[in-house]
């Protein structure tokens, strides 16, 4: 009887030997692969082509309303963000209002571009790949999980302490992982240019200048980079990206190497003669977009949360309409009123609205003068008659 249970004891030994041993293998291989995790890299793009592309330009043909031009600007503030932003969307869907023809509409329909800073970029990258199938699960699959816990519980997991010891790998691309596996599916920036919903523009913040760098084709121009395989996972990474809680989002910059030349209207904004108005923050976002175009100089980009350039997403809305072709009006158009040998020109306005002539600023009985010290400033024709 003793015999049978040392032979007992030795069979179930040797099999929880055999057990540990293969389970000590299984994390040892899955350690080894994760130290051989990496980024992923930013495809480069061998000549740029203007119709093509996630640009506002291909994405006119899709609004319903060629008069009107309306943009939400969804803030930054975490999951209390995205849950507003959110609200916001179900309430423009609930909303049906009447056209001048008779027909009716919602007015969530009526979007043409959305723009998402950190927290708000989730909801509008998802809104722009889903449509209004955001609406049967996004609450259940984004708003009401535990997503910091989950991303908490990935960073303490021992199979990923080798893959966030690597110089390539960081805490963004491990987060980048989790909202691809409960969001958006390995969706790219291609899923979304196929699709009929508004433009979106997701932001975040160039750690090197501190500027603002969206997601659209037209900026990744300048880096002679293909957006349309960029997962739309790591935009949010790199737009949510708080510093020193998790790592920068990089990007290789190809700059130089697809013969992309600034657009001629450009030169407008960076020229003082011919200038539209003064802008200094137009001005420093072309600065920072040439700075991109010397890949040899900078070869990556390093991207952190949009919120630190602009947490109200506003800024992405000005930038939108001022560095937009559509908005540039030519030359030709700009208005002078000579006073002292200085002249002012008329601010920049959407083109469907009728000119009277006259700038939003100046009410009339007003005449409007400009320096280049101290910009652009009313007086009244009545101040002019008493002062003189």
């Amino acid at each position: 009887m003793l015999a049978l249970v040392r032979r007992a004891a030795s069979v179930a030994l040797v099999h929880c030997r055999r057990h540990v041993v293969a389970r000590f293998a299984f994390i040892c291989g899955a350690l080894v692969l994760a130290g051989c995790a990496s980024r992923p890299i930013n495809p480069p793009l061998d000549h740029v082509d203007l119709t093509k592309g996630y640009r506002f330009d291909t994405r006119q043909s899709h609004f319903m309303d060629k008069d009107d031009l309306v943009i939400l600007a969804f803030s930054g503030g975490g999951t209390r963000a995205a849950a507003f932003s959110y609200g916001v969307l179900e309430a423009l869907r609930n909303i049906e209002v009447q056209g001048p023809k008779g027909q009716r509409f919602r007015l969530l329909d009526e979007v043409n571009v959305i723009t998402g800073v950190s927290g708000g970029s989730f909801t509008a990258l998802a809104y722009g790949l889903y449509g209004d199938k955001l609406f049967d699960s996004y609450e259940q699959r984004f708003l009401k999980r535990d997503v910091e816990g989950e991303l908490l519980s990935r960073a303490l997991n021992p199979m990923h302490w080798s893959a966030l010891w690597s110089k390539t790998y960081g805490r963004s691309e491990m987060a980048a992982q989790l909202y691809d596996d409960i969001l958006f599916n390995g969706a790219t920036f291609a899923d979304l240019n196929r699709g009929s919903g508004p433009l979106i523009i997701a932001t975040a913040t160039d750690i090197t200048t501190g500027s603002r760098l969206a997601f659209l084709q037209s900026t990744f121009d300048v880096l002679c980079s293909d957006l349309n395989q960029v997962p739309l996972s790591r935009a949010a990474a790199a737009s949510s990206a708080v510093p020193l809680v998790l790592s920068p989002v990089t990007l290789n910059n190809y700059g130089g190497t697809c013969n992309f030349m600034m657009p001629p209207w450009m030169s407008y904004f960076a020229n003082d003669k011919t200038s539209i108005r003064p802008a200094e923050r137009a001005l420093r976002h072309l600065k920072d977009l040439e700075s991109y175009e010397d890949g040899v100089e900078r070869p990556y980009i390093h991207l952190v949360d949009g919120g630190l350039a602009d947490n109200l997403g506003m800024r992405g809305v000005l930038g939108h309409s001022r560095c937009s072709r559509r908005f540039a009006p030519p030359v030709s158009k700009r208005r002078s009123i000579p006073r002292g040998g200085s002249s002012c020109s008329s601010s920049i306005r959407c083109p469907r609205r009728r000119r009277t002539g006259i700038a939003p600023s100046v009410l009339p009985g007003t005449s409007r003068s400009c320096s280049r010290q101290r910009g652009c400033r009313s007086t009244t024709s009545r101040s002019r008659r008493s002062s003189s």
